[in-house]
């Protein structure tokens, strides 16, 4: 169906002309997954697509052990409750990138980096126990990316292109979107743009 839907849509997003493809939480997958994944991936190029997919698995249960069943790995969030300052979540969001960025890269797989200008899911706390919230100035945001930014890694297809993520849930308005706002205006969308430049 996605194949059918959109890869041959010239604006879907292609690296290389492969078209990029995320799976959400794969950190979670259990069983045969990886003989699903290839057979995902034969299915596809039977249809003409090579496909670049993008396993959302950069977490802080380190399962290194599933990197090379994808192009490239990231995270949707990696904010777990702590620290619930942007800033201060940076320096363990180093650490953390900064292992699976040297396991992807043993493995010749490519790595991709996320921010997370905040986080706020107490909206939802009729329907699960919330966590602590994330938040921060602009600045403290724009430090986050600032640590995120040398961590880029080129894609291994195409060196002069580098990926970064920002994580953003504001399908459920739970705090984190980088799009203007009352609450705080232009400041965390300026932020990407001076930081990473306007290309």
């Amino acid at each position: 169906h996605i194949a059918e839907t959109y890869f041959s849509s010239e604006k879907y997003f292609k690296i290389e002309d492969r078209p990029v493809l995320w799976i959400y939480v794969t950190r979670d997958f259990t069983g045969n997954y990886r003989n699903v994944i290839e057979t995902v991936r034969h299915n596809l190029k039977v249809k003409g697509y090579d496909v670049y997919l993008v396993g959302d698995v950069v977490f802080w249960n380190y399962k290194l052990n599933e990197i090379n069943a994808f192009d490239a790995v990231s995270c949707y969030s990696a904010y777990a409750g702590r620290p619930q300052n942007t800033a201060e979540f940076a320096e363990r969001l180093k650490f953390l990138y900064m292992v699976w960025k040297t396991s992807a890269n043993i493995n010749k797989v490519d790595f991709i980096p996320s921010g997370i200008p905040a986080y706020d899911d107490t909206c939802l706390s009729n329907e699960r126990i919330s966590i602590p919230p994330l938040s921060g100035t602009d600045g403290d945001f724009r430090y986050q990316l600032g640590v995120i930014k040398a961590l880029i890694d080129p894609v291994n297809i195409s060196p002069e292109l580098a990926q970064v993520s920002i994580a953003t849930f504001n399908e459920h308005q739970e705090g984190s979107s980088v799009e203007p706002s009352r609450e705080w205006g232009y400041g965390r969308i300026n932020q990407i743009k001076e930081v990473f430049g306007y290309d």
